[in-house]
């Protein structure tokens, strides 16, 4: 398949890198009261960097813990399921990596093209099968390439990357089990990355974000062992929902489910879809280019399904094979697992569902989940494998704090959108998170980042 890296960004900036510690670059806060809503990873780093200059900084988080979209459930003794973010994409120059090694903790590396794909009846794909269906989706992307390029300079306007796919389609000589193939590629290899149907993505901007060097890595031990390490010295204060954001010349008052908070300063990390939803009231409203930035970047969601089984009755199956794909004649869910038995020696997979196919199953109850998955595992390995143990569940769309996994381009939403969904507010309010990130949106180091910025955009006031 095409390398997944392709559609997520990298910090290769070594200033940038350098930022990632908490005690450096101009200090002189002047005991200047800030706060920060959310404790995410954006919201962590804006808040480390505060403090490291001198500013008196609160964190104001809704959730129980840390994290935000980066959440780790450790109900499993030695098989933590990271229920959001997983990997670090691309460990080179990335900030992460560097944060994760600055804290100590672990990661494990990934190949994605330790890959085994089974069609409908199991029967695992040959490698000329394989071949196929990356040369058909290369082709297709190349003339996305170029259809982008041509609209671009004859002055046409931007279209969803579905309906462009489809005019592809409509000229392509393919037979059913060609298209059906090519179809499972596109949902997998576009859609699961970017979360999104391609009917909700951008042909001019649906690939905007910059790719990155070096491996991928998972963490044994947990993602949100980042989170807490950074949390660790901070002032956050969990549980606390946030209102109502108001603010004026003499400073800016955060209105909570428990009480309201004083500041001279505030940092907002809301994620995309909390702003979307108007959870949150501003008082007075933002600026007009603010809110239709909201409006026209999209959100998508990317949700898991963690299966613990008494055993790994897949491993001799798939040879180590870290990522599987199932290719189903009737429908798109569990098209995509991750073989965690590859990595950690546990007997747990990981499927994913995203866009239009996560959001319906979102409403089912856990069971019927966990049956419909097991259609899918049944199909793939026989009718004999046994039930899971244990399961659990991510809903992102469902979370009142989030609604929804990570930022994309929706048809005619554009680059500018982001810096307007960035830009400070009247020397008071300062924005933050994945979707602010113009190079890295939708990844853990593009929200780390954001953090940053936003804490030097406050700084230099």
């Amino acid at each position: 398949m095409l390398d997944r890296r392709r559609f997520l960004g990298l910090c290769a900036a070594a200033a940038a890198l350098q930022a990632c510690g908490g005690s450096g670059g101009a200090a002189g806060g002047g005991g200047e009261r800030v706060l920060v809503v959310g404790a995410g990873m954006a919201g962590l780093a804006a808040a480390r960097r505060l403090v490291g200059a001198g500013y008196q900084v609160t964190v104001l988080e809704a959730r129980d813990r840390v994290g935000g979209r980066v959440h780790t459930d450790r109900a499993w003794d030695g098989a933590p399921a990271d229920l959001g973010a997983s990997w670090i994409h691309g460990v080179d120059d990335n900030p992460i990596a560097a944060l994760a090694a600055e804290l100590g903790v672990a990661t494990r590396p990934t190949d994605y093209e330790a890959a085994l794909t089974f069609d409908g009846e199991g029967r695992a794909l040959e490698d000329d099968d394989e071949a196929a269906i990356e040369a058909r989706l290369e082709a297709l992307v190349e003339w996305l390439d170029g259809e982008r390029e041509r609209r671009q300079d004859e002055g046409e306007p931007d279209i969803a990357l579905g309906t462009a796919i489809d005019q592809w389609l409509d000229r392509a000589d393919l037979d059913a089990a060609a298209a059906r193939r090519l179809a499972w590629a596109i949902h997998t290899t576009l859609e699961h990355e970017l979360a999104a149907d391609v009917d909700d993505l951008s042909l001019f901007y649906w690939d905007a974000a910059e790719a990155g060097e070096g491996g991928d890595v998972v963490f044994p031990g947990g993602y949100d062992a980042l989170a807490l390490g950074v949390a660790e010295d901070l002032d956050v204060r969990l549980r606390h929902a946030v209102q109502q954001v108001a603010w004026d010349d003499a400073g800016v008052v955060v209105t909570t489910d428990r009480g309201a908070f004083e500041a001279d300063r505030v940092v907002i990390t809301l994620p995309l879809g909390v702003l979307k939803a108007a959870d949150v009231a501003f008082e007075p409203a933002l600026p007009r280019d603010k809110r239709q930035a909201i409006e026209r970047l999209g959100v998508g969601v990317l949700d898991k399904l963690f299966l613990r089984f008494p055993a790994a009755f897949w491993a001799e199956d798939v040879e180590g094979a870290e990522v599987l794909g199932f290719v189903a004649d009737d429908n798109r869910r569990w098209a995509e697992m991750l073989n965690l038995h590859a990595y950690f020696q546990k007997p747990v997979l990981v499927l994913f569902n995203a866009g239009a196919v996560a959001r319906a199953i979102e409403g089912w109850a856990d069971d019927a989940i966990v049956a419909d998955a097991m259609t899918a595992l049944r199909a793939m390995f026989g009718d004999d494998i046994p039930e899971p143990e244990d399961w659990r569940i991510s809903r992102w769309q469902q979370d009142p704090y989030a609604r929804g996994a990570y930022s994309s381009f929706a048809p005619g939403a554009t680059p500018a959108d982001v810096e307007a969904l960035a830009a400070p507010v009247g020397g008071r309010l300062f924005f933050a998170g994945e979707a602010t990130e113009p190079r890295f949106p939708a990844t853990v180091h593009g929200a780390w980042l954001s953090g940053l910025r936003a804490a030097a955009e406050l700084m230099s006031v």
